[in-house]
């Protein structure tokens, strides 16, 4: 296929990022919400809301729970707005798409339905989100950690295949803090709104490198002035917060916190591969933007990793690294005859994806 400029999206369950390959960073980024106002059996759904449109009165959907894309009208609908929002024609550019590590089978059949039959896109390829995220760091293995919005992953990846059978998944990440953090407010008498969170996470919420140091310091309170005005005050909730990704038990939850879950992924992958993944966990996703994360899951490691020689990376471009990795990818003269044609799936049919990119 001849050269184009492709369209890349990273869906997500907190928000879809786009943008055109090339770009440094998604510009085009959506809250995975809609609210439909009239479902329709015909190809695209014929009317809704995305983004800043989302407070009309219709019912919410989540499209994507946990990663995984469970409603298609939905996120075609979310997809449309992204295409639109770019100025970038679907019919006109090719589309790289990221996928879950452990996403069923069959959802880039789906995939690639919508796209060639709904959209007419020429051309399309789906990667894993960890080889991108791995990609985005200028490497082709790593261990990485994806701690997003609605599940957290251990996934090796070696020389751009990644390996499925020796990934790791829990079911907390964003939206868990989200409402541990709302608890412990609550126990503390204040409430705020849902959507203040993601302010009081990123200003003002930590990682202890030391958590029984510091529940032992003096409780000292700062006062943080939310986008509504409301004043709220801050104490122990700062480092507690961004802790269950370490003792997920404060959650209610029986899973592995992050250090554990790298240790079971790894004690899972050939002796060969262990050197290199161990020198290169790579940190990616919204939720380990906490500062003192990186430094803490180093600690914990090297705590647990006999003769030492690990290394976490955390890159600046973390929060978006599964697009950035696909925008590097979709751009590089040398990929581009790696794209499934239009031509082609109409030719073999959806069973075709697995020829093309598996």
């Amino acid at each position: 296929m001849k050269s184009t400029r492709a369209v890349v999206f990273d869906v997500g369950s907190g928000s879809v990022r786009a943008g055109l390959a090339g770009e440094p960073a998604p510009t085009c980024v959506i809250p995975s919400l809609a609210k439909m106002t009239h479902h329709s059996s015909s190809a695209r759904p014929r009317s809704g809301f995305v983004g800043a449109d989302i407070a009309v009165d219709a019912p919410t959907v989540c499209p994507v729970r946990n990663g995984i894309i469970t409603d298609w009208a939905a996120i075609e609908w979310v997809w449309e707005c992204a295409f639109r929002n770019l100025n970038a024609p679907p019919e006109r550019h090719a589309v790289l798409l990221s996928d879950p590590p452990q996403s069923p089978r069959t959802n880039r059949e789906k995939l690639a339905e919508v796209l060639f039959e709904t959209f007419c896109v020429p051309a399309l390829y789906v990667e894993n989100q960890s080889v991108l995220s791995v990609y985005s760091c200028g490497r082709t293995s790593g261990l990485v950690v994806e701690s997003g919005e609605g599940c957290s992953y251990a996934t090796p990846v070696h020389e751009g295949f990644y390996l499925p059978s020796n990934t790791c998944r829990v079911d907390y990440a964003g939206s868990s803090l989200d409402r541990y953090l709302r608890t412990l407010l609550r126990q503390s008498g204040t409430e705020i709104a849902d959507d203040a969170t993601d302010d009081i996470k990123q200003k003002c919420c930590y990682v202890t490198p030391d958590l029984d140091m510091e529940l032992h310091k003096d409780d000292s309170h700062v006062e943080h002035v939310l986008p509504d005005g409301q004043r709220v005050q801050l104490g122990r909730e700062r480092f507690l917060c961004p802790e269950a990704l370490f003792q997920p038990s404060a959650l209610g939850s029986r899973e592995s916190g992050l250090p554990t879950l790298v240790m079971n992924c790894l004690n899972m992958c050939d002796i060969s591969l262990k050197r290199e993944l161990l020198q290169n966990v790579l940190l990616c996703g919204g939720s380990t933007l906490f500062r003192g994360l990186p430094e803490r899951m180093q600690s914990e490691l090297d705590r647990v990793v006999p003769g030492g020689g690990v290394r976490v990376v955390a890159t600046d471009t973390r929060k978006h690294a599964v697009w950035v990795g696909g925008s590097i990818l979709a751009a590089l003269s040398a990929f581009q005859s790696m794209w499934m044609s239009r031509t082609e799936y109409l030719e073999k049919g959806p069973h075709a994806v697995y020829r093309s990119f598996i």
